[in-house]
């Protein structure tokens, strides 16, 4: 991915949670992984019907050709929308465990971003770069991340606030 020209941060904060608390993000984790796994798989199958699709392997041999690269991309670009294979199609997909009824939803924006993380892992597939990408096991996700720093998870008067969950202050060292 290439490097973004916002200036963004990443911490990792060590929390004192009781056990509620410690269930809640459990939960939220489980659901983040579940979601990544659904989202996986949908942009696999998504990208598997693209390159059956005839016009593909013409795309394919077009951007072989140093001349029509122009035209391969502009042929890759619509099949990409045809197929639905664009990040911001997962984007829609994700919506469906976004609701504010829904007691295992993770938020909106960091659905966004795990949706990113399948993307990018079949666009490196795709691109030849990694192998096929792996369904996330029992360990699930390690990390969540929010894409907006007043959404979801963010940090407000020494308190992280995660979808009404209010942690209290990190443990200082």
């Amino acid at each position: 991915m290439p490097k973004t020209l916002t200036p963004s941060f990443i911490t990792e904060i060590a929390l004192k949670t009781g056990s509620s608390e410690q269930s809640i993000l459990k939960k939220r984790f489980w659901a983040a992984k579940q979601q990544y796994n659904a989202l996986l798989s949908e942009a696999l199958k998504r990208l598997k019907v693209m390159r059956e699709d005839p016009h593909y392997k013409k795309a394919s041999d077009l951007y072989k050709q140093k001349e029509s690269k122009k035209e391969a991309k502009a042929l890759f670009k619509e099949l990409t929308q045809k197929h639905g294979y664009r990040e911001y199609d997962l984007y829609g997909f994700c919506k469906q465990w976004n609701k504010s009824n829904n007691p295992l939803t993770i938020g909106a924006r960091i659905s966004q971003q795990v949706a990113k993380r399948a993307f990018s892992a079949t666009e490196e597939y795709k691109k030849g770069k990694r192998g096929k990408p792996r369904f996330k096991g029992r360990r699930g996700l390690s990390s969540i991340e929010d894409n907006s720093i007043d959404a979801n998870l963010r940090l407000k008067e020494n308190t992280i606030h995660y979808l009404g969950l209010k942690l209290p202050p990190p443990i200082r060292s």
